[in-house]
């Protein structure tokens, strides 16, 4: 599932180039980014005024303002949905009406990314914050009621390239990420980080702004 401005989510089959199902996201609005809850098939997307659940991926969604352009979203296994601003890390909890504020053990304030790896909860701090050039820092953190505490910091360095604020994606024990300003994909090992495995370039069109990867496992 990709979302798509104007404000929509579009689902391709694993490997399809077709589009097999069109979501509209409530207007006046941008569509930022997508999660589906393993659990129950519901479909999150973020966008500026909020973020909408869709159950079962269709139909009217749940719209959620508590605050504005939330940037990223994440189920964990259990059906809680996790959401970051630029600032805050939030939680809309399973059966819960609202999202709430967590308590994030690292003052940081320029987060980008959030997703669950399957164990903890992987937040991304913004390249060169704190330090111009700076890698990415990630902190995997646990999850206990509205406290999420960091057990382990990596960082995601580039060399020679330069390092973007866009959506990375975990599978497999690995991590891949656009750099350079999307002429590149970088994959590094997971949760080692440091320098990446290997540096994919992105050919056969005209590259400005990738903003994220998906990794689509082959069956």
């Amino acid at each position: 599932i990709i979302t798509n401005f104007p404000p929509e989510a579009i689902e391709y089959a694993h490997g399809g180039t077709t589009p097999i199902s069109t979501l509209s996201v409530p207007a006046p609005s941008y569509a930022f980014a997508c999660a589906v809850d393993p659990s129950s098939g519901n479909l999150a997307v973020t966008q500026d005024a909020g973020v909408s659940v869709y159950q079962d991926a269709q139909g009217t969604p749940s719209t959620y303002t508590d605050w504005a352009e939330p940037m990223r979203c994440s189920y964990d296994d259990s059906g809680n949905l996790f959401a970051n601003t630029s600032d805050q890390l939030t939680e809309l909890s399973k059966g819960s009406s609202g999202f709430i504020i967590m308590n994030f053990s690292k003052n940081e304030t320029a987060l980008s990314n959030v997703q669950w790896d399957g164990k903890y909860l992987a937040v991304e701090g913004r390249p060169g914050f704190g330090k111009k050039g700076a890698p990415a820092p990630m902190y995997r953190a646990s999850v206990s009621g509205s406290t999420a505490t960091i057990i382990h910091t990596l960082t995601l360095e580039v060399p020679r390239q330069k390092p973007d604020t866009t959506g990375s994606w975990i599978a497999d024990h690995m991590i891949a990420q656009p750099v350079d300003r999307g002429k590149h994909v970088a994959i590094w090992a997971y949760p080692k980080g440091g320098n990446p495995l290997t540096l994919i370039p992105m050919t056969g069109r005209d590259i400005r702004a990738t903003m994220a990867a998906t990794v689509s496992l082959a069956h």
